[in-house]
């Protein structure tokens, strides 16, 4: 499948696997599986042992063929005070 792209004088197709999107961000209080920024790559997210309260955001994140992110970042928070690191 290819979309149309126009730089203002031409248009063109482009193979969706071509769209790059930017870095993932590493979302607050999570941690981050995946690093891929090509179209169909899937970041996952998931909050820290010490912050498990889910705030905002989606634990996956796919990147489109328009180059940009379907999906927010996870956000966690509600630290927890029983947690401890050995």
């Amino acid at each position: 499948m290819s979309i149309l792209i126009c730089n203002g004088i031409n248009i063109f197709a482009a193979d969706d696997e071509t769209a790059t999107c930017p870095p993932p961000g590493l979302g607050v209080n999570a941690a981050r599986r995946g690093h891929g920024r090509n179209a169909g790559d899937v970041v996952q997210f998931e909050c820290l042992p010490e912050f498990p309260v889910y705030i905002s955001g989606d634990e996956t994140i796919t990147c489109k063929s328009n180059g940009a992110w379907q999906g927010r970042e996870l956000e966690c928070g509600g630290k927890n005070t029983c947690f401890s690191q050995t």
